[in-house]
């Protein structure tokens, strides 16, 4: 399955009038974040008995899934599809083993010797489901990785480094960023006409054509730097036709996060552009506060995908010693615990940490799926009855 022209924005041209765009755009965008998740449940795929039941529903929520980023131009689960697929299934046939293995024993090895046999080497199809879930986490990462390392995101770094050192340095800073800003503008190409305008105040900053003193027309440079970084961010990931990089963007930082992003960036820029200082000012703090924000959502990802690899490495060493080394069961067992308590840890830096601002822990957020849902409910419920009683804004 390869990843196609996002068939819900297909019957949208360039000619079509800006808002029917938009709202095409944007409802593209509410579908994606209703029938797509950056993650299925948190924790790492493992062999257990539990897959007798959870492997068939993923398979089924995979296919749906990959019918929805289809649908929007999702590209990363599309191409994740068939690795996820092959997985889902190793994790059933592992369970199913296990458990004929178990009945086997029950009445005293009275199946036939092939079902027996087959009973016997489920190991087999256990260490395939590790190693396909540690495939997928070695893709995550290496996606995780790039993002983090990225022309923009090390710009963006640069930028907040030298935003505390710019009064005393400021000659270092105009130096640095005459090395910088070309190669963001090859990696990272903006629309003509918003390039056009930014590459001129740059220039004459560069070139120092400015009447100001010398700290204040390098401050104004990291200004105009930030508002170069935010358009340049926005039209990369928020171009008004392609959900599925925006969909790749929450995978990286989250729901949140993009959101955020979505609804700042633009008009931040602008204020950076205008010429009022204040605005200015003031732009430029809330550029460097949403980068910083994804810095740290960014570190949160990959250390998730390194917990998951723990997780996947220690019950696949587990699964290996089991088959005639001699080793003690409770080693075993304790490799065995330890790849599901890593798994839990993945579990709850995912729900419970990345999903949120900042680095405390929401314990809240570790709820099931469906509790959540009845949460926000009762909670919409009751702030809609608070302000029909006219005391909404305590809220």
């Amino acid at each position: 399955m390869g990843c196609d022209k996002p068939s819900f924005l297909a019957p949208v041209t360039d000619s079509a009038p800006e808002k029917t765009r938009e709202h095409r755009y944007r409802q593209a965008l509410h579908f994606s974040e209703k029938n797509l998740l950056s993650e299925e449940y948190g924790f790492s795929y493992l062999p257990g008995l539990s897959n007798l039941i959870l492997a068939p529903f993923a398979i089924y929520c995979d296919v749906i899934k990959s019918h929805a980023s289809n649908k929007v131009g999702d590209c990363e689960t599309i191409n994740d599809f068939k690795l996820r697929l092959a997985q889902n299934l190793s994790a059933f046939s592992s369970a199913a083993c296990t458990t004929l293995n178990y009945i086997n024993a029950l009445f005293n090895n009275s199946f036939h010797p092939i079902v027996q046999a087959v009973a016997r080497n489920g190991s087999i199809f256990g260490l395939l489901l590790c190693f396909l879930e540690g495939i997928l986490e070695i893709v995550g990462l290496d996606r995780q990785l790039h993002f983090h390392y990225s022309a923009t995101m090390r710009f963006a770094r640069f930028l907040e480094k030298q935003s505390k050192t710019i009064d005393k340095q400021p000659y270092l800073f105009f130096q640095e960023i005459r090395k910088k800003l070309p190669q963001l503008f090859l990696d990272n190409p903006l629309a003509a006409k918003e390039k056009d305008k930014i590459e001129k105040r740059l220039t004459q900053a560069l070139s120092m054509q400015s009447s100001l003193p010398h700290k204040d027309y390098v401050k104004e440079l990291h200004l105009l730097s930030s508002a170069l970084l935010a358009k340049s961010f926005a039209k990369m990931h928020f171009d008004g036709k392609n959900v599925g990089k925006v969909v790749a963007l929450q995978r990286r930082v989250g729901t949140w996060a993009a959101k955020d992003l979505d609804k700042h960036l633009n008009s931040l820029s602008k204020a950076i552009l205008s010429k009022n200082p204040r605005r200015m000012q003031k732009g430029g703090q809330e550029v460097t506060r949403i980068f910083r924000t994804l810095d740290e959502q960014s570190l949160k990802k990959i250390g998730i995908h390194i917990v998951g690899l723990c997780a996947v490495a220690a019950t696949t060493i587990a699964i290996v010693l089991t088959v005639g080394t001699g080793v003690g069961a409770v080693a075993i067992g304790a490799l065995l615990m330890s790849g599901m308590l890593f798994s839990i840890v993945r579990y709850l830096a995912l729900n419970g940490l990345f999903t949120q601002n900042g680095w405390k822990f929401s314990a809240v957020n570790c709820l099931p799926a469906f509790l959540l849902r009845r949460i926000n409910l009762q909670r919409d419920q009751q702030l809609a009855k608070a302000r029909a009683h006219g005391i909404g804004s305590i809220f």
